[in-house]
């Protein structure tokens, strides 16, 4: 799945536009965004956001970010393949770790809560019980 998430990634989904092809936020289109694209290579962003969450930013667009359109609503990608680039993108920052990247309930329970990370976030995405 990872792989097929690669391909969406930097393809169908043109996630590299703007999160650039290593994922670190640094695409060309990414040029003056404010807020700038996430960087999945940031193992702290899985620790906030859970693949569900970023299921739906793919899905519906981001409320915080205009240019983050809704690439399933829109009929540009299918909602298979917006898992998939998820998964590849939080595979980005997960070393590896399955659980980490599948942002399984059991794991993101074991995160601590980093401020710096989490900075303007609404408190029902923060992971306040690891404290």
């Amino acid at each position: 799945m990872i792989a097929k998430g690669k391909e969406v990634f930097n393809g169908a989904g043109t996630c590299y536009t703007c999160h650039g092809v290593a994922g670190d936020g640094n695409g060309p289109g990414a040029a003056g965004m404010d807020p700038g694209p996430r960087n999945f290579t940031n193992h702290q962003f899985e620790q906030v956001r859970t693949a569900g969450e970023m299921f739906w930013v793919v899905a519906n667009g981001s409320p915080l970010q205009p240019a983050m359109v809704g690439f399933v609503s829109a009929g540009q990608i299918t909602d298979k393949q917006a898992w998939e680039a998820v998964i590849y993108e939080r595979s980005l920052g997960c070393g590896g770790d399955m659980d980490c990247v599948t942002g399984s309930a059991d794991w993101v329970s074991k995160q601590p809560v980093h401020e710096e990370a989490a900075g303007n976030l609404k408190p029902e995405f923060l992971n306040t019980a690891a404290k």
